[in-house]
């Protein structure tokens, strides 16, 4: 559904990944490193994890880091429709990003 969506296990093969495994402080830093250089940074938690990471993205980026919050329950109801066409679901995340936009990022200082 998500052509161009990538993760650490996309990125790296078994073996690379391998000594990794087993240490979640080092999975989380290589998910941190994949999302801090990534064109599009889309979150979908709370927590310190993006909080940090956008904020290291603005200042890497000076301010320029697409970063997309979208509204979780409309994107849940989307992502369980398994009959949308792309059509529809790009028109619907069109509009929850233009109302995301419409608000401004809301995190807390």
């Amino acid at each position: 559904m998500f052509p161009l969506l990538y993760t650490k296990e996309s990125l790296a093969t078994s073996d690379e990944l391998a000594p990794f495994q087993g240490y979640s402080s080092r999975l989380a830093a290589l998910d941190y490193t994949v999302c801090l250089f990534s064109e599009v940074f889309v979150t979908t938690q709370g927590g310190n994890f993006p909080h940090f990471l956008m904020g290291h993205r603005r200042f890497l980026y000076n301010g320029h880091a697409k970063t997309i919050k979208p509204d979780k329950r409309m994107l849940v109801s989307l992502l369980e429709n398994m009959t949308i066409s792309w059509k529809d679901f790009k028109d619907d995340m069109d509009a929850m990003l233009l109302e995301s936009d419409r608000k401004g990022m809301m995190i807390p200082r």
